[in-house]
């Protein structure tokens, strides 16, 4: 049953239950959008905009899962969809790792994070840039757009254990405060993560002027200016992209895989008694504390309030 059929089978079955789960699915997201905005009087219509963008990101995704493996015909040519989960593990197997080796797993979560991250942060780089006035929006729009995201995956699990269970069940309410909590904060982290090195890189030009003003130097940019004679904002902005880019998903990666493989503490530290404890039962308090502290940090770095105003890409580069 594809998300499209599930959303419907429980607005025909359940309408009653689907119609709780979106608004318990709404409170706590709502509490996140308050905690990341409340600094700043912002735009209410920006922030809406970019919640609904990162809710239709999520559809983005069920529209592609549920064409997989069948024929489109384009009227000049026909395509077929690819399930990137399976293609993965077919990469694996073809490398010699084993169905359900620890490489496979690892492949197929960061081709989920690489896939979830893009689309998030596809609704920021199309975004009206006119509100971007420093890094710090840049951010704020990306973690909304997280939220948005969230907010559509989160209705997606608990209307599939609505009709597993066809009642509000224990593992429902219980599923409903994990994903609330920990998984909504992973997209916040990641996007966060990415929203600051792409608004980094997008306000190149300025930042780059401070620092050498500072008497400070960027090896990589100023290397590659001298090599393929390159603009060193352009060269900043794609590196700052693509390192932001490399670390939401490496991040989002690994804790989709940690929550996938069946490991108990002691497959990592060979203690007897930890043979009981799920892995999972240290990752998730280890992602809200470290990602917390580390959002944080980057949160209050100094480039993020400093108010650079609107740019055009043109002008990034050419500063």
């Amino acid at each position: 049953m594809n998300n499209f059929q599930l959303i419907i089978k429980v607005f025909e079955k359940y309408p009653i239950q689907g119609i709780f789960s979106i608004i318990l699915v709404a409170i706590p997201v709502l509490v996140w959008i308050y905690i990341f905005t409340r600094k700043e009087s912002q735009e209410k219509g920006i922030v809406a905009i970019t919640f609904l963008a990162g809710m239709a990101s999520a559809l983005i995704l069920f529209v592609y899962q549920y064409f997989w493996e069948k024929n489109l015909n384009m009227g000049f040519f026909e395509f077929k969809p690819v399930n990137f989960q399976e293609h993965f593990q077919d990469i694996a197997l073809v490398a010699g790792f084993g169905e359900r080796s620890i490489v496979t797993f690892l492949l197929v979560s960061l081709s989920i994070g690489f896939i979830e991250e893009y689309l998030k942060h596809w609704v920021v780089r199309k975004a009206d840039h006119n509100y971007f006035r420093c890094v710090d929006d840049v951010i704020e729009l990306s973690i909304i757009a997280a939220l948005g995201f969230a907010f559509t995956e989160n209705i997606v699990y608990l209307f599939r254990e609505i009709v597993v269970t066809g009642t509000l069940s224990g593992k429902y309410f219980s599923l409903f405060f994990l994903r609330s909590l920990f998984v909504v904060f992973v997209h916040i982290l990641c996007s966060g993560i990415y929203g600051y090195y792409y608004g980094v890189g997008y306000y190149a030009g300025p930042i780059l002027k401070e620092v050498k003003m500072e008497g400070k130097k960027f090896f990589i940019p100023e290397l590659l200016h001298k090599i393929i004679h390159l603009k060193t904002t352009r060269i900043f902005h794609d590196e700052m992209i693509a390192l932001g880019f490399l670390i939401s998903v490496g991040v989002h990666g690994l804790f989709d895989f940690f929550m996938t493989v069946n490991w108990t503490l002691a497959d990592i530290i060979p203690i007897e008694s930890f043979e009981r404890i799920g892995i999972h039962t240290v990752v998730l308090p280890l992602y809200l504390v470290l990602g917390f502290w580390y959002l944080s940090m980057l949160l209050d770095k100094k480039e993020d309030h400093e108010k650079f105003g609107h740019l055009t890409m043109k002008e990034a580069y050419v500063q």
